[in-house]
């Protein structure tokens, strides 16, 4: 007879939670006016002004001409690169992935 656990499955959500929150490497989340919808731990320690910066911290400096890009695109395209950038004296290889709605 197969072992029937009482425990819960964890969700989709659960794990991509749980993988956002642990991810050593700084994770953010925008909308499409760059304003901010997650801040995993990781980028909070190595940005600590992120959040009261907003749309003006380094990290998402130029963003905004690629948000116009994105409205120019049939919905569910994606836009991915990679740049460098200057923040919190350190130098970070940023990786940004932006999918038009």
């Amino acid at each position: 007879m197969p072992n029937k656990s009482t425990k819960p499955t964890p969700s989709r959500n659960d794990e991509t939670s749980f993988f956002l929150e642990m991810n050593p490497s700084p994770v953010v989340m925008t909308d499409e006016d760059l304003a901010l919808l997650y801040v995993n731990p990781a980028a909070r320690h190595h940005f600590p002004d992120i959040e009261a910066q907003g749309d003006k911290h380094p990290i998402l400096h130029g963003l905004a001409a690629l948000t116009e890009q994105l409205k120019n695109l049939p919905g569910g395209e994606m836009i991915t690169f990679v740049r460098e950038i200057k923040a919190s004296e350190k130098v970070f290889e940023e990786l940004i992935f932006a999918l038009s709605q």
